[in-house]
């Protein structure tokens, strides 16, 4: 269960950048999204800061470990972007032969399994900043803003965040 929960609590990191990055578009000066990830990383240290109790220095080195995680997703990405790159490109190709098939499936799975590894010891390195009950605190932070973005996405276009409704 404990091990669902750091998943869930990593996922939940992961889902906040996620939706920074797809929700902004390239601002001066930077790759696509920056600015987006860097208020959205910046918001969740805000409110962790708040709810847990933070020192200056445990919010110094989640602040480093959430923009780790942010940099290691976007290279997941750009990786498995690749090889499903590679996947489409044989599947165009009538001719390409059964082992390449058997290569890129290979490839996009060792991705997918290093990328977790990865993202398991940056998580770890974010719990680690935290004492037991921060940890706690975190878990039950963590699913409030994942359930508030749930709400946003699943509201219509055009409807607004709540308290902005006229």
């Amino acid at each position: 269960m404990i091990k669902r929960t750091l998943v869930a609590a990593f996922a939940f990191a992961m889902t906040l950048g996620a939706l920074a990055q797809a929700s902004q578009p390239p601002g001066p000066g930077g790759p696509p999204g920056e600015d987006r990830r860097d208020t959205v990383r910046l918001f969740l240290v805000h409110k962790m800061r708040e709810r847990l109790g933070l020192s200056d220095a445990q919010t110094l080195k989640i602040l480093d470990v959430l923009e780790a995680i942010d940099t290691q997703r976007a290279a997941d990405q750009d990786t498995r972007r690749s090889a499903l790159d590679r996947i489409e490109s044989l599947l165009a190709d009538p001719a390409s032969p059964e082992p390449a098939y058997k290569e890129a499936v290979a490839q996009f799975e060792k991705a997918a399994e290093q990328s977790e590894v990865k993202m398991r010891d940056l998580e770890a390195k974010l719990l680690a900043t935290m004492t037991p009950k921060q940890q706690a605190q975190f878990i039950l932070l963590r699913r409030q803003l994942l359930q508030e973005i749930r709400q946003e996405t699943a509201r219509p276009r055009g409807q607004g965040r709540g308290r902005f409704r006229q």
